[in-house]
């Protein structure tokens, strides 16, 4: 199935906040390791199960098969006919990491909570990707992050750029 995802950026207007749910009552967090309740490397029926989410699809796109979890701002990646997650992507305004950057943080935060440690891995003219770690945070000519993506070693980058915007209810 192919998917085709077109973006609008209105430069300097702020993202509507796409709100991805709490948890035992407290944002989401973003880590090395971790988005919320979805690490790295475990199976589509944990993911399902872990997100009891009433909206999930299932896309093939992008050299991936994706899980959406349309309510939770979230998509799961794995290798076509793979069994194992390599990739987590959250477009949620309420997932940030422990210095409080995430979908929907202005830049400039990104900027100065995680500075010389982020690497430029891409620069468009309407979008730029940093690197810290295994994260890539995706920001815009608004002066937001759009997304942000946990990704597994050597997985491209690419569907974090192509993930939906800060604001956005999903794709497809």
């Amino acid at each position: 199935m192919l998917l085709v995802v077109a973006f609008v950026l209105v430069a300097g207007a702020p993202p509507a906040r796409a709100i991805a749910p709490r948890v035992d009552g407290g944002p989401f967090r973003i880590d090395q390791s971790t988005v919320g309740r979805a690490p790295l490397g475990r199976t589509a029926e944990f993911y399902r199960t872990a997100y009891a989410s009433q909206s999930i699809r299932i896309l093939g796109d992008g050299g991936f098969d994706r899980l959406l979890f349309d309510d939770w701002h979230l998509e799961v990646l794995f290798r076509p006919g793979g069994t194992t997650a390599v990739g987590v992507i959250t477009w949620g305004a309420r997932v940030t990491t422990g210095l409080g950057v995430g979908p929907c943080s202005l830049a400039t935060t990104l900027i100065r909570a995680h500075g010389p440690r982020l690497e430029r891995v891409a620069q468009g003219k309407s979008l730029s990707a940093y690197r810290l770690g295994r994260l890539v945070f995706v920001t815009d000519l608004g002066g937001y992050v759009r997304a942000v993506g946990l990704l597994a070693p050597g997985v491209s980058i690419v569907p974090v750029l192509t993930a939906p915007v800060c604001g956005s209810a999903s794709v497809g």
